[in-house]
């Protein structure tokens, strides 16, 4: 279980470089999957050698735009969770301070009855 404490010690910086870095690798596919693309890339074969190798480019493209969307897609999801994660982790140190402020603090340990501290505002 995330107890406050941890949620002080968030980061979302390498979350955000390793969905920075699968972006930038997904592109590699993304070029990969044009340059299969290219219009003329079976001249000089006829009949059905020029079918079977224009269908197996086709199934690569394919493949090629599979990997590069599914890793953009990742890449952009760790990029939001970073978000995220500094985003809870600057909330967590607003409200140490708003707490210091007034003059409480967060008790370190669990117990099973409910304090009443100050109203905070």
């Amino acid at each position: 279980m995330v107890t406050f404490n941890d949620l002080l010690s968030w980061s979302g910086t390498d979350l955000n470089t390793a969905g920075e870095a699968l972006v930038a690798a997904s592109h590699k596919y993304q070029q990969v999957n044009a340059d299969l693309q290219t219009t003329g890339l079976g001249n000089g074969l006829s009949g059905k050698t020029f079918e079977a190798e224009a269908k197996a480019r086709r199934i690569l493209a394919d493949d090629a735009e599979d990997l590069w969307t599914g890793m953009e897609k990742a890449g952009n999801d760790l990029k939001a969770a970073s978000t995220t994660a500094t985003t809870i982790n600057n909330a967590a140190h607003n409200l140490v301070a708003r707490m210091k402020a007034d003059d409480l603090e967060i008790s370190p340990h669990r117990s099973n009855h409910t304090h009443r501290p100050k109203h905070i505002r």
